[in-house]
């Protein structure tokens, strides 16, 4: 048991219910065989018991522990509470209430019945080490502290006891207190690396690193021939910065006792890395990898670092050498695809990512966020029939995910299977009720694709259920504008949702483009104008110039509209009218 165990105390383990049931039985058969301690409140010497009083006593005591056994710890609780009502100098029984009040979190309770169960048999170490643990439970380190003591006093050979003492007075920040008791567990039962490094530990919170290296140093002569206490040493120097004392251990072992110590290799790789000696840390890391014996989960471990830090093209083909050869060990293991496929992520080698991780869903078919990857890179690849087809495949396994849904919508969109599009997209945004920004995503694609089937009415009823869940949405209020003034419908809707947008964003020329394309259907030419030439001074785009022609053309400008068109044709991106509008030199709608 280590200071480090104890920092969050796990009273209620599986292991110890175990233990509590058995012992529990035991304490029942004891209480039929052992006369009770007589205590300072005790009314009734046990030994003068009246047999009908002792019958009594039993059948409570029993009623308890069928009780208990069942689970049911509220009736287990009222049967020995009637048990030390007839006897109340049972140990045993006050001691079971302790432990039941404690599984009731009733911690008063749970307290102070451990402690009139210590008080009644002063010898058994049970009933102190349940109360040691409700102290420690409650944080009462001084108090759980004593209570270790007597244990080690009345069980002197448990070691066990002796470290829960030593974590009492760390606690306490007595830490002269609990190196004496380390001493104490070296001289009765030898020295071992637990011990080690928790002396360490201690050592260093005092700023004593000398002494902690020391210590480490008595380890190792002590065993010699255990080379897991050098590395161990060699590992405690690095981390307190001691890098060069730790290679000299290191490069020992490897040269001269265990050329083959996979855990000095990847201690040395460790230490290259802090110290920037890339080229050293990759050839200590490729000793380790080209052992068949390295595990897979040590081989992941140390990929997540290295992948981590593969921020130049060098050091990204060290890491990608290093999968490979992990891929070459574990041929059937996602993992190894799963990190390939994030390293060609961070090298944006997205075709790359994507065969990758799709080789990584045949050995983990059930991977959701691999799925959802795939189908992303999909997606960006514009790879729209496979995102189809395996956003198919992927609701075959999870069929409730709106996020999947919505992938099928965007590549049926893009394929302008419209129809299908809506199928994807409306199970997306029924699913994705606790989902907000999936179901967003989902009525914003839904507005689109109505658009595009001419069902207008749904595509407004889209954008405006956007628009109640994000008031300031930019793809709602710039497509829903837009799309009203292509219609000519509700342009002062249009111009109030177009105008939000282009406050928000004051110098994005698609939303200034977008505002002045409603003033011009408002026929608000002069101003149409304006926005649309300030749109066009950021962004020459077809559409845009085109529109600004069109708004010049209204106002008279005519040789100036067609010279817009010209060049709006020529830059590509313009509506289908434009041809007819240079050839005819006048505007088609």
């Amino acid at each position: 048991m280590s200071l480090n165990s104890k920092l969050h105390p796990s009273y209620d383990t599986a292991f110890r219910q175990v233990l509590w049931g058995l012992l529990i039985l035991l304490i029942a058969f004891a209480c039929k065989t052992k006369t009770p301690v007589q205590s300072a409140t005790q009314t009734q010497p046990a030994k003068g018991m009246r047999e009908d009083v002792r019958v009594a006593f039993e059948a409570a005591f029993n009623d308890g522990m069928k009780y208990y056994m069942i689970g049911d710890n509220v009736e287990a609780t009222k049967s020995f509470e009637k048990s030390i009502v007839i006897n109340n100098t049972s140990a045993a029984a006050f001691f079971v209430l302790g432990k039941l009040y404690f599984l009731q979190n009733d911690m008063i309770k749970a307290r102070a019945y451990s402690e009139e169960a210590t008080e009644l048999d002063t010898k058994n170490p049970y009933y102190f080490e349940q109360l040691a643990h409700i102290y420690e439970y409650q944080q009462l380190y001084n108090d759980a502290e004593k209570t270790y003591r007597k244990l080690v006093a009345l069980t002197p050979a448990t070691p066990d006891y002796y470290y829960d003492l030593a974590a009492m007075s760390f606690y306490q920040n007595k830490v002269d207190d609990a190196l004496k008791t380390y001493s104490v567990i070296e001289t009765k039962f030898g020295k071992n690396l637990e011990l080690t490094r928790q002396k360490q530990q201690l050592l260093l919170r005092s700023n004593k690193m000398d002494d902690a290296i020391k210590e480490g140093e008595s380890l190792v002569k002590a065993y010699p021939d255990e080379i897991e206490y050098q590395i161990a040493q060699a590992e405690f120097l690095y981390t307190n910065g001691k890098y060069e004392d730790a290679l000299t251990i290191l490069n020992r072992i490897v040269q001269q006792e265990d050329p083959e110590n996979l855990s000095a290799h990847l201690h040395l790789a460790n230490i290259y890395q802090t110290q920037n000696n890339n080229d050293k840390a990759f050839a200590e890391l490729m000793i380790a990898f080209k052992n068949p014996t390295l595990d897979l989960d040590t081989r992941m471990k140390e990929l997540e670092d290295v992948v981590k830090n593969a921020s130049t093209p060098a050091l990204q083909e060290q890491a990608e050498e290093l999968i490979k050869l992990t891929l070459l060990y574990y041929p059937g293991e996602a993992k190894g695809y799963d990190m390939l496929g994030v390293l060609y992520l961070k090298m944006n080698k997205n075709k790359e990512a994507l065969q990758t991780l799709k080789k990584a869903l045949r050995y983990k078919a059930g991977d959701y966020n691999n799925w959802v990857e795939v189908l992303n890179l999909e997606y960006a690849l514009q790879q729209y029939d496979s995102l189809i087809t395996d956003t198919d495949r992927a609701l075959e396994l999870f069929p409730n995910q709106a996020v999947i849904w919505y992938y099928g919508g965007m590549g049926a969109y893009m394929k302008k299977d419209y129809h299908k599009a809506v199928k994807y997209l409306d199970q997306s945004k029924k699913l994705a009720n606790t989902q907000p920004e999936v179901k967003i995503l989902a009525l914003s694609l839904l507005g689109d694709t109505y658009h595009e089937l001419k069902n207008y009415p749904k595509s407004d009823e889209s954008y405006e259920e956007v628009l109640k869940l994000d008031r300031n949405n930019d793809h709602a209020l710039n497509n829903y504008s837009y799309f009203l003034s292509l219609r000519k419908e509700k342009l002062e809707l249009a111009l109030e949702l177009s105008e939000r947008l282009m406050k928000k964003y004051p110098g994005n020329p698609s939303y200034i483009d977008t505002y002045g394309w409603v003033l011009y259907q408002m026929k608000d030419y002069t101003n149409a104008k304006k926005h649309l030439e300030i749109a066009m001074s950021i962004s020459k785009k077809g559409i845009i110039v085109e529109h600004y022609g069109d708004a010049l053309y209204h106002l008279g400008e005519k040789e100036n509209a067609l010279n817009y068109w010209k060049e709006a044709k020529q830059l590509g991106g313009a509506s289908e009218f434009i041809n007819k509008k240079i050839s005819d030199g006048k505007m088609h709608e």
